[in-house]
């Protein structure tokens, strides 16, 4: 599993994402005064490869992870200095944002 083709593509998405751009927008230790501008963008970028809610089942929009894939991704976010994505990590509460989700699916 260290070199699996999960951890390869989880890598190279975030060394491919987090460009200087958007590391500046996002800043360090202090916010930056574009942080929301780094913010959104940062989750159209996870939200273009389908990870802003990747343990959802596919039907909602998810990519239905096991929990495994969950951590790999979150090793390599970690690696990276990525923030977390929000939805992602399964603290929403779930069965409105689905409802709403399959709502909007439809």
């Amino acid at each position: 599993m260290k070199n699996s083709p999960s951890r390869r593509k989880f890598a190279s998405f975030f060394a491919d994402t987090l460009d200087d751009a958007l590391r500046a927008k996002l800043g360090g230790a202090e916010a930056s005064p574009n942080l929301k501008e780094g913010m959104v963008e940062y989750q159209r970028r996870l939200n273009a490869e389908g990870w802003m809610a990747p343990g959802w089942p596919v039907d909602y929009g998810g990519q239905d992870w096991s929990m495994i894939q969950h951590f790999i991704f979150n090793a390599e976010r970690g690696k990276a200095g990525a923030l977390a994505a929000g939805i992602a990590d399964g603290r929403a509460p779930m069965d409105k944002l689905m409802a709403h989700a399959k709502a909007l699916a439809s």
